[in-house]
């Protein structure tokens, strides 16, 4: 028997990688592997270096952790949407660079800032115009975006680095809550909680879960695809544009090369804490631990004087391994 048009509506709202949420319980448990991996790495970094758990070493970790959290979190609606951001690191390079040059120039550094988000959200929206309109698969176009934006953050500073920037941006990445709690972390954290909410509870998070799980029922249900794409890219270049004011904030400087190889540990970061390759399935919350996994990884590699090199090594291994997994989990589901 033929579906009716509303049960084919019903059908990709409700795909195997629903809004995670009905509660923050039940999102937790769906990211149980990825939780249960960082709780092994904490008590192997606890073993091989007690200096692991310094409290310093930890607060020095989440500071560390927050700015691929940021831009993992804008990776994370890109993928679960199908996806995937290869211009991430461009982009936050240009709204740093952006948003310096409008402070060095007399700009109040609010303004400024708000310039360099609204810029973020535009590269990112143009990424999924682009893809969507030409029908380019996101691979390429981001690849080509990447090198766009990053030679756009080279042509509007001549390769310059920027440095003495105006002060009264500092307590945004240099800032302490109680003089102990740095402040980077608690943005992602409420960033996070934003970025729950729109995917838990919001059309737009349902659209992205829609259009990741099957494209074509999602678009045979009414949702317009081609809008969703670019939000959903918009986001990315978002939070990519929040990484760079608070990593500037932090630096109070800025170049060219900042967020190099930064879209490899956001897509490291996604996959690893649960969310498809292939999209439909996952979220924020699994995004922030496997951002952690990250974070621990190098820290233990830090902390037990490993070579610098050994660890792009390792970081790769690690990117591999959780597509690996990824491939296994689906099989799994499949075969369920």
């Amino acid at each position: 028997m033929e579906k009716t048009p509303t049960q084919e509506k019903k059908k990709p709202l409700a795909g195997n990688g629903s809004p995670f949420g009905r509660s923050l319980g039940q999102a937790l448990l769906r990211q149980g592997s990825a939780f249960l991996g960082l709780i092994i790495l904490v008590v192997i970094a606890t073993v091989l270096s007690p200096s692991f758990r310094n409290p310093v070493n930890l607060l020095n970790v989440l500071l560390q952790v927050s700015m691929n959290a940021f831009v993992a979190m804008g990776m994370t609606f890109v993928i679960l949407s199908g996806g995937i951001d290869l211009s991430v690191g461009s982009m936050v390079a240009l709204t740093a660079e952006i948003m310096a040059l409008l402070a060095l120039r007399g700009m109040s550094w609010w303004l400024a800032g708000a310039i360099a988000l609204l810029t973020g959200f535009a590269l990112g929206a143009l990424n999924g115009f682009v893809i969507h309109r030409l029908k380019v698969i996101p691979f390429i176009v981001t690849l080509a975006t990447m090198q766009v934006y990053r030679g756009f953050a080279l042509l509007v500073t001549n390769g310059n680095y920027l440095y003495n920037l105006p002060h009264g941006l500092e307590p945004l990445g240099q800032g302490h809550v109680f003089g102990v709690i740095p402040v980077p972390p608690l943005i992602v954290i409420g960033v996070a909680i934003i970025a729950w909410f729109v995917l838990a509870r919001t059309k737009l998070g349902r659209n992205a879960y829609a259009i990741g799980g099957n494209e074509e029922a999602a678009r045979l249900a009414g949702i317009n695809i081609g809008l969703n794409k670019v939000i959903i890219y918009g986001i990315s270049g978002l939070f990519c544009a929040i990484a760079a004011v608070v990593q500037t904030s932090r630096l109070m400087s800025t170049y060219t090369g900042l967020g190099s190889g930064w879209e490899l540990d956001a897509i490291a970061a996604t996959v690893m804490g649960g969310t498809a390759f292939s999209g439909g399935e996952g979220g924020v919350i699994g995004t922030l631990i496997g951002a952690l996994i990250l974070g621990v990884i190098r820290n233990i590699l830090t902390l037990i004087n490993a070579n610098p090199f050994i660890q792009i090594i390792v970081i790769g291994l690690v990117v591999l391994l959780a597509v690996v997994i990824d491939k296994v989990r689906q099989r799994v589901s499949v075969q369920a």
